[in-house]
């Protein structure tokens, strides 16, 4: 199943990394459990720099780019 991001963008070229800090809600998880990229589980009280440097120290690729929650693809290219 593809996602929305997937469907709106037409970039193939990158890893979906998702830190989840504790979610415990059956839809976010069933979402979570959806996606086609990792999700790191980040179990510790939420500190949004440690979860940053955590997902930075994860990264596959030369580059990283940090979105929020509330990011949308908002056009294909």
């Amino acid at each position: 199943m593809r996602r929305e991001h997937e469907r709106r963008s037409s970039y193939r070229n990158h890893e979906l990394v998702v830190v989840d800090n504790g979610s415990r809600e059956p839809e976010t998880l069933e979402y979570l459990a959806s996606l086609r990229g990792r999700v790191l589980r980040y179990p510790h009280e939420f500190n949004f720099s440690k979860m940053v440097n955590f997902a930075a120290s994860h990264v596959r690729a030369d580059f990283a780019l940090f979105l929020n929650n509330d990011t949308e693809v908002i056009a294909p290219d």
